[in-house]
């Protein structure tokens, strides 16, 4: 069988999921050597209803949605650029071991930032980010607090954050 003439109209719905619209099928030629008989592939009045494609495609999961991990992801880059370029310029009179801490605090941010951006793609985006967002915050903040004041009392609070990171980490292929 050979397909004579199709039409199709991609487009997407209000929910941000792409359809297609078969518009137009004239059909397909069938039979032996030559022949040129052509049968229709659909009716008429079903020809114009949408149908879905590819609901679960990785462009349409990425981009195709207003996920709020998205955008807590946005929210979570912004402020370790800020805090970053805090770091690099203004932290001052700290111990070499002090700005250690908080270049650590600052690298571990920006990986579990890009890591908040593959949330809708896991199997559990309701358990996954919840708990990078938190394990980031307790990990990461008693880090940047400690980087910045010497606080030794914070800092027993970052083996809970990166343990909460661990299990986020497994949680994603679960």
């Amino acid at each position: 069988m050979e397909l004579v003439s199709d039409w199709y109209r991609i487009s997407v719905d209000s929910a941000g999921r792409i359809v297609e619209q078969m518009t137009n099928v004239i059909g397909i030629k069938n039979g032996g050597q030559g022949s040129l008989d052509v049968e229709p592939l659909v009716k008429p009045a079903s020809a114009s209803k949408s149908i879905k494609v590819c609901e679960s495609d990785f462009v349409v999961r990425l981009f195709g949605n207003t996920s709020p991990w998205i955008r807590m992801a946005g929210l979570s880059g912004a402020v370790a650029v800020a805090l970053g370029a805090y770091g690099a310029h203004g932290l001052k009179n700290v111990s070499d071991e002090q700005r250690a801490v908080y270049e650590t605090a600052n690298r571990y941010h920006f990986i579990h930032t890009l890591a908040l951006l593959a949330v809708p793609l896991t199997n559990r985006p309701n358990l996954v980010g919840p708990m990078l967002l938190l394990g980031t915050v307790v990990f990461s903040g008693t880090c940047y607090v400690h980087g910045m004041t010497g606080n030794q009392d914070i800092i027993k609070w970052t083996p809970y954050g990166g343990m909460t990171l661990i299990f986020a980490w497994i949680a994603m292929i679960l």
